[in-house]
């Protein structure tokens, strides 16, 4: 009933561990700076790129078990087809709910979430994967300082009706832009050099690949949760169908 299960409930942390480990054989020297651009990128892309398909295959286990849901999508793919942009993000969660409420009225994602756990296993993922690897000293300064900017998500950053609050909705935005920017390789005619007014706002240190590796997971957590919920769901109804 869940075809994509295996593929769904496997954090993308993976793909960080294993650019960590491919990086092994990248000269330590000022000489690998040159080619650390190009693997950040590449590692952004192939982490967006795994969370669009688990956004899409999300959707094609509800559509199939959900008529109802299966108009909607199919109404809106246009829109929402593409996986990656916050919109299209948000509009899986609220429906992913919708669907496991059908067979469980009170669940709340607030109290079934949890949420501080979450937060703790991206943190730690990004910094187990990174710490003492090249990809880490390649930007050390950022990676320092990620944690203690990483931490701020947990005053605010989560939703309840929503993916995210209206603060982090913003820092995701952004982050979509720059997935954006890699994808098309716009830098390629653009400048792209941040202003002396993006530079000074507090949001700018958010503007760093380990940030956006950790909301990523962090993104990516929350939705292997309730996937594994609504599979559960899905297993229930199927052994009351034998």
């Amino acid at each position: 009933m869940a075809k994509y299960y295996r593929f769904i409930v496997t954090p993308i942390a993976e793909i960080m561990e294993e650019t960590a480990l491919a990086s092994c054989g990248v000269a330590s020297g000022i000489e690998s700076y040159a080619i650390s651009d190009y693997i950040f990128q590449t590692l952004f892309l192939k982490m967006t790129g795994s969370m669009e398909q688990k956004m899409k295959c999300i959707c094609w286990d509800m559509a199939t078990n959900d008529p109802e849901f299966r108009y909607k999508y199919l109404e809106n793919i246009g829109k929402y087809g593409g996986g990656s942009s916050y919109d299209s993000k948000n509009f899986v969660y609220k429906h992913l709910i919708q669907q496991i409420q059908k067979e469980e009225e009170n669940f709340n994602p607030i109290f079934f979430l949890k949420h501080t756990e979450i937060h703790s296993m991206a943190l730690s993922a990004v910094v187990n994967a990174f710490n003492g690897s090249k990809v880490s000293t390649w930007n050390q300064q950022h990676f320092d300082s990620f944690e203690d900017s990483f931490r701020d998500i947990l005053t605010s950053g989560f939703g309840d009706t929503n993916l995210l609050n209206t603060p982090w909705i913003e820092v995701y935005k952004n982050l979509y832009d720059h997935r954006n920017r890699c994808a098309h390789n716009t830098p390629s005619y653009q400048q792209n050099l941040p202003t002396l007014k993006q530079l000074a706002c507090k949001e700018n240190k958010y503007e760093n690949y380990y940030f956006r590796f950790g909301l990523l997971l962090l993104i990516d957590y929350v939705f292997i949760s309730l996937y594994e919920e609504y599979y559960k769901q899905l297993s229930i109804i199927s052994l009351s169908w034998k």
